[in-house]
C-alpha cells in the first residue's frame, strides 16, 4: 500500500515536472519563431507568439528588452493597444526607455488620444540622449491636432530656440 502511494507521489511529481518543462519549451520555441517572424517583417505573426510565450513563459529567464521588441512588433502589426502594454513594461524594466516612450507616443497618436502622445513624447524628450528636435516637432503636431495649441506653441518655440 505505502510502496502504491510512493509510486503515485513520484508520479504526480514527475507529471508536474514534465509540465513545467513543456510549458517553458513551448514559450522558448515560440520566442524563436517570433524572431525569425520578426526578421521576416512579418509582425502581426510575432507579436502573437510574442505574446503567447510570455503568457506561458513561467520561470523562465528573459532579456527585460524582450518587451520593446514586443511592443514594436505590436505597434508595426497595429496592436496599439498591445504596443502600450509591452512599452509599458519596457519602460518600468528600464530598456530602451526613450524609444519606448517615443514609439507609446506614435501609437497613442494613432488613437487619436492625443493628450497621452503629447505627455509620452515629452517623457521621450526629457529621457533621450539624442537630439529631440523631431520628437517636439512630433509632439507640437499631437498637441496641435488635439486642440492644445497653446501646448503646440509652446513645444514649437522651444525647436525654434533650440
Amino acid at each position: 500500500m505505502k510502496d502504491l502511494k510512493m509510486k503515485k507521489v513520484l508520479l504526480f511529481g514527475l507529471a508536474i515536472v514534465f509540465s513545467v518543462f513543456s510549458y517553458a519549451q513551448d514559450a522558448a520555441d515560440k520566442l524563436n519563431q517570433a524572431q525569425e517572424a520578426m526578421k521576416a517583417q512579418d509582425y502581426a505573426k510575432a507579436y502573437k507568439l510574442y505574446d503567447e510565450a510570455m503568457s506561458n513563459i513561467g520561470d523562465v529567464q528573459v532579456d527585460a528588452s524582450i518587451n520593446f521588441n514586443i511592443g514594436f512588433a505590436a505597434y508595426k502589426a497595429e496592436n496599439l493597444e498591445g504596443a502600450v502594454k509591452y512599452f509599458d513594461k519596457a519602460i518600468e524594466l528600464g530598456t530602451n526607455i526613450s524609444k519606448s516612450h517615443e514609439y507609446k507616443a506614435l501609437a497613442y497618436n494613432d488613437k487619436k488620444d492625443y493628450a497621452n502622445a503629447v505627455a509620452s513624447f515629452e517623457k521621450a524628450i526629457a529621457t533621450s540622449k539624442e537630439r529631440t528636435e523631431a520628437l517636439v516637432f512630433n509632439a507640437a503636431i499631437a498637441a496641435y491636432n488635439g486642440n492644445a495649441l497653446d501646448k503646440a506653441v509652446e513645444l514649437l518655440e522651444n525647436v525654434l530656440e533650440g
